[in-house]
């Protein structure tokens, strides 16, 4: 599946569904106990309201969105890594 399907049917979840899997994807990065705990501590309401607005802007506008193949190249590139 690529980042595009999956994007597509994660746009298809209830907004909480949408919520709770963006919430659950940031847990699971390597980040450090004191960047996840800013996170639990960021009023839960802003915080969805702008996951929300977010994904009904790109509901609305599909060029927005870029391919997760393309933004992975362009993040190596600019912190001078290799792609895997």
């Amino acid at each position: 599946m690529s980042s595009s399907d999956l994007l597509n049917a994660v746009l298809q979840l209830p907004p909480e569904d949408r919520r709770e899997l963006v919430y659950s994807a940031w847990k699971s990065l390597d980040a450090d106990d004191q960047t996840v705990a800013e996170i639990e501590d960021l009023d839960s309401t802003a915080f969805a309201d702008e996951i929300e607005r977010r994904l009904d802007e790109a509901v609305q506008d599909r060029n927005l969105l870029c391919d997760g193949d393309e933004v992975l190249r362009e993040a190596r590139k600019l912190v001078g890594q290799k792609s895997c």
